[in-house]
């Protein structure tokens, strides 16, 4: 898989809510570097699918993504979306936009995620 495809498993596999997906493109032995929205940081594998985990058993919540860069050599890609996030919280709809980059590097021939990070954009 070529890291353009593989950046898009990755934004399918979120937005179809599919734990296996992201799974398929971590390593879980590997350290990883994640950032949410809220600047919590996640350094390893298994508390990313936690997190992952928890976020797809909430039903109310939908998202979209559209790769607006790709940036790759022979060892490491870069790709950065943009994303649209819609739910209901208490019956209000509730939307956001995000910018994310996700960085892979390449291990066994394999692409795999290392880096991952959301940043909310601010409607003002």
């Amino acid at each position: 898989m070529d890291p353009k495809t593989c950046i898009e498993s990755f934004c399918q596999s979120i937005e179809k809510k599919n734990l296996a997906g992201i799974k398929a493109l971590t390593l879980s032995e590997e350290p990883i570097a994640v950032v949410l929205t809220d600047g919590y940081v996640i350094d390893n594998s298994a508390e990313l699918f936690e997190f992952f985990e928890s976020w797809f058993e909430e039903k109310d919540w939908s998202i979209t993504h559209e790769l607006l860069f790709l940036e790759e050599s022979d060892e490491m890609a870069l790709g950065l979306m943009s994303a649209e996030y819609f739910s209901k919280e208490d019956g209000e709809a509730i939307s956001g936009q995000f910018m994310m980059t996700v960085s892979l590097r390449k291990i066994d021939g394999e692409w795999k995620l290392i880096h991952y990070q959301q940043n909310q954009i601010d409607e003002d």
